[in-house]
């Protein structure tokens, strides 16, 4: 229950952030096409390299593919962690693994926020804005597709 309400307090609070970046009257993005293309990018280029390090240690460290299911769930229970105080198994997975579970609350922010720059980006360039739109959506569809699966896979915080 614990890796459940991190990552839907995270997915929200990227929500919000992403609103108050985009339409707050003061600093929004959405009369600024340029600004708002700068910061899509960068919001894309975070959440899918965070993806890639959490793809590509696992393969440096030859972590065989039957492992795969359990350092996703390891992951999010090092970032419910780092968030909420959630109980973590230290001693049950590599040191690597809750460094870069650490960074798995960057996935939605960077995902969600690129989505909601993409729109007022799309004036400034209408080719790239799209790209960005669709690979901000997949990693925020992969970040709640693997939250789900580590929902499920522990108790409590704990694995099972």
């Amino acid at each position: 229950m614990q890796v459940a309400s991190a990552a839907a307090s995270v997915l929200l609070f990227s929500g919000l952030f992403a609103g108050i970046l985009v339409f707050a009257p003061l600093v929004g993005l959405a009369h600024h096409p340029r600004g708002s293309l700068a910061v899509c990018l960068l919001a894309a280029t975070l959440a899918a390299s965070v993806v890639a390090v959490h793809v590509g240690v696992p393969l440096s460290q030859r972590v065989p593919a039957f492992a795969w299911d359990g350092i996703a769930t390891d992951y999010f229970l090092a970032m419910a962690h780092r968030l909420n105080g959630a109980p973590y198994p230290f001693f049950w997975s590599s040191p690597w693994v809750y460094q870069v579970g650490g960074l798995t609350w960057l996935i939605p922010v960077g995902g969600v926020l690129a989505v909601a720059t993409a729109y007022p980006a799309h004036r400034a360039a209408q080719r790239l804005a799209p790209v960005l739109m669709v690979i901000g959506s997949l990693v925020v569809l992969a970040y709640v597709a693997a939250a789900v699966y580590a929902s499920m896979a522990t108790w409590y915080g704990i694995g099972l």
